[in-house]
């Protein structure tokens, strides 16, 4: 840098864009001096890091490294600037950085049905700033060297004091804000840009996860896609403007200048609103079609640009994150086929998210009631085997077979929250007594999960709201001495015997806390010499919902979990519900609501490998309460309004026709978990020989009675049902109750009697029965619910 006689002022603010120069550049630098120097042009080597995340807050730190950054010039006149705040002074102190978009040439994908072409046209034609070398964004950077902090950065960024001496000219430090793509960076030093430049990336879009997983066929719903690296709302330089776009604009604001004629390039505005995030839905690609890159898929399932798009910073998956919630195109089913799957890519400044079907698709499934009959033609007989066979009212609870008997563990009462009660019925399943006696070994919690593997009954997690937690402990119940033998560890509890007393089996807790988180709700089974947890929520305050894991564990010891995957495709699903079915093959079979009241089901073979029944349907409109295998058949316990003046007794919206007026208990089954058959209910013939389905008799005799939380389990090859809430009207003397203003008031009460089923037959409808004039039993026709609708004998 050397003194030169000639002066000249290039007339433009410090801060604008200037093009590359590849001579020496005269600039006044103090004009108040009366003094101009020649700078050698700056010269940038490198920047380091070369790539940052795209999200905001995560300002990328970058050092430049190079030469002629012009810090002589602060030596030269710290004398006269040292305390100076003047413009000229800081233009020697300070410098910018300017970043070229380079990712200009991609964003022809971006636009529905237009051609590369066009897209280039329409950004020629407007002379985009973002895409054009002269025009940039600038930020101000500053000295690297920290050692020098004090006296050569900090007096420079106080804007009441001089600049300090002896500042490095090899290497500044500059926060670059999020702005997304490939980036030219390229020095300014007082208004002469460096030679050469170097290259800036921000990361792709990647897709952690959509929710829900699954829409209905023909309908749209809102999606939760959440990732890192989407971007953000940006303040554009254009053309001398500065245009900001965000989550509630209509139309892009200028923010400046704010001079009066200053017309819009709408049609600019539009392709800057292409240029920043969105989401590109893309129709999956046939199996077996050759691999296409993200970059040339389109976007023909429709896509959302970032105006219409809700865009906020989350903590998920273990780190920071982003989601975006946005409005999923409607699809409709493809004839012959239940299931169409969209991809889903995140865009950011013509950068695209990868594919992982897992993680970025979502399915449209046809429900089971749009393409068949969904009524069956098989009933339940059930009876009343006890109005109080003893245990305590109990609702949320564990019902488990165990050592010949039915064991029902924790719960909650009309009182009580939680419970730590035990208890265990008869052989028959009838008969019970408690078992906790004098002592209760593990804390009071609702929602266990209970189980028996390798004639050992394990408890574990459930949650408690008087100690507002859901616990992740693993006891068994050590029945015997030799259960107790092999669990027994150290420092674990046990019953102080006296000698020749007889062992007095008791509750050991052989971890207080398993890997897996804690929870309540999740589902236990035992397959292939393993057992089995899945599913299951973190705690939530009463009223409130928790989160549902997706994960999959399994022990063979009790002691030891092994992390089978951290997300199943039951993945964003929740009221998880699973069993042990056979069909063809024992298998390991669940059933998941993806949104409210929209189930599938999906099952696994080895435990490991998991699908859904080709061709699968979803069951909708209704809420599972229980799920249990029996006989063949998967069995789902539901709560939810059905139309009843239609003969398939559809599950619809309550309220949504004159005959769903009432949420009704129900039963659904199925073989192979492809389609769900509704089971009929029993039945009375009337005057016109027509059936006239009555409630079970365990859900309440009156419209608008239901029972729900309540345990069904398989013992000695008989059904059972216990406990469980009851919403219902408040009976005195056995009549219906009125409120002090005469109405009709339900209640909530917790039920304690046990109903059984045996049998789970064809139902049949017996016509010209004349038993009753002498003549057999067996002079009569018959005709099945199966032939056709139930509307009396031909």
């Amino acid at each position: 840098m050397k003194e030169v006689g000639k002066t000249k002022w290039k007339g433009q603010p410090f801060g604008n864009c200037f093009p590359p120069s590849s001579e020496d550049d005269e600039f006044v630098v103090a004009k108040d001096f009366g003094i101009s120097f020649t700078y050698d042009v700056p010269v940038i080597t490198s920047i380091t890091p070369s790539r940052s995340l795209n999200i905001p807050g995560k300002t990328a730190r970058v050092t430049i490294s190079g030469q002629n950054f012009g810090f002589t010039a602060r030596e030269i006149f710290s004398p006269q600037c040292e305390d100076s705040t003047s413009r000229s002074c800081r233009q020697i102190f300070m410098n910018g950085v300017v970043l070229f978009n380079h990712s200009c040439s991609s964003i022809e994908l971006l636009s529905t049905g237009a051609t590369g072409a066009d897209v280039a046209l329409d950004v020629g034609l407007s002379e985009l700033a973002w895409c054009n070398s002269p025009q940039g964004y600038t930020v101000v950077c500053t000295a690297a060297f920290s050692e020098l902090y004090t006296e050569c950065v900090e007096r420079c960024l106080d804007p009441f004091a001089g600049c300090g001496r002896r500042c490095p000219e090899d290497r500044v430090i500059c926060d670059i804000p999020v702005l997304g793509g490939t980036q030219e960076v390229s020095l300014v030093v007082a208004g002469v840009t460096a030679k050469g430049s170097v290259s800036f990336q921000y990361d792709a879009p990647i897709i952690y996860s959509v929710t829900p997983p699954e829409v209905l066929a023909g309908t749209s719903s809102l999606l939760t896609v959440t990732g890192i690296n989407f971007g953000d709302y940006l303040a554009v330089r254009y053309a001398g403007r500065e245009i900001f776009v965000g989550p509630d604009t209509v139309v892009p604001t200028v923010l400046k200048p704010y001079g009066e004629g200053l017309t819009r390039n709408l049609t600019t505005l539009q392709w800057w609103d292409d240029a920043q995030f969105q989401t590109c839905f893309s129709n999956s690609l046939p199996e077996g079609s050759p691999d296409i890159p993200v970059q040339q898929r389109f976007c023909n399932a429709g896509r959302v640009l970032s105006s219409s798009i809700g865009l906020s910073d989350v903590f998920a998956f273990g780190e920071e994150a982003q989601r975006m919630v946005v409005q999923g195109p409607v699809v409709k089913s493809v004839e012959g086929q239940t299931l169409t799957q969209v991809d889903i890519m995140a865009q950011s400044m013509g950068l695209r998210s990868e594919i992982t079907p897992e993680n970025s698709s979502f399915s449209f499934r046809v429900a089971c009631n749009t393409n068949e009959r969904t009524i069956g033609s098989r009933i339940h007989q059930f009876y009343l085997g006890s109005t109080g066979p003893g245990q305590s009212a109990l609702a949320s609870s564990a019902l488990v077979s165990h050592g010949e008997r039915l064991w029902l563990l924790g719960g909650q009462t009309i009182t009580q929250t939680e419970s730590s009660e035990v208890w265990r019925s008869m052989f028959t399943g009838l008969g019970w007594s408690s078992v906790t006696a004098d002592r209760t070994w593990w804390s009071a919690r609702h929602n266990v999960t209970a189980c028996t593997f390798r004639d050992v009954l394990y408890l574990m997690g459930g949650a408690s709201h008087t100690e507002q937690k859901a616990f992740n402990d693993v006891w068994v119940f050590a029945e015997t001495a030799e259960v107790d033998a092999y669990f027994w560890r150290p420092g674990i509890p046990s019953p102080n015997l006296v000698a020749g007393q007889a062992y007095s089996p008791y509750w050991i807790r052989i971890t207080d806390n398993a890997p897996w988180s804690a929870r309540s709700r999740a589902q236990c089974l035992v397959h292939n010499d393993s057992m089995w947890l899945l599913g299951g929520v973190g705690y939530a305050e009463p009223g409130q919902y928790g989160e549902w894991t997706t994960d999959l564990w399994r022990t063979r010891n009790g002691f030891t979990w092994e992390l089978v995957t951290a997300k199943g495709l039951w993945q964003g699903r929740n009221n998880i519900r699973a069993v042990i079915h056979t069909d063809g093959q024992v298998g390991m079979w669940l059933v998941a609501s993806v949104q409210e009241q929209f189930y599938n089901t999906m099952f696994s073979i080895d435990g490991v490998n998991w699908q859904f029944p080709e061709n699968a349907c979803a069951l909708t409109n209704v809420d599972v309460q229980d799920m249990v295998a029996w006989r063949g058949y998967m069995f789902l316990f539901t709560t939810a309004c059905h139309d009843l003046d239609d003969d398939n007794q559809d599950a619809v919206p309550c309220g949504s026709r004159p005959s769903a007026q009432s949420t009704q208990n129900r039963i659904w089954y199925s073989q192979n978990g492809r389609s769900w058959l509704l089971a009929r209910r029993p039945y009375m013939v009337d005057t016109f020989l027509r059936p006239d389905t009555q409630p079970y008799g365990w859900q309440g005799t009156e419209p608008g009675e239901f029972r729900y939380a309540f345990h069904v389990a398989i013992h000695k090859d008989t059904m059972y049902i216990v406990g469980g809430f009851m919403h219902r009207l408040p009976r005195v003397g056995g009549q219906l109750a009125t409120d002090a203003d005469g109405n009709f008031a339900y209640i909530e009460s917790v039920k304690e009697d046990l109903w059984m089923c045996k049998s789970f037959l064809e139902s049949t409808l017996l016509c010209n029965d004349k038993s009753d004039q002498g003549l057999s039993g067996e002079d009569y026709s018959k005709r099945t619910f199966a032939e056709g609708p139930a509307v009396g004998c031909a």
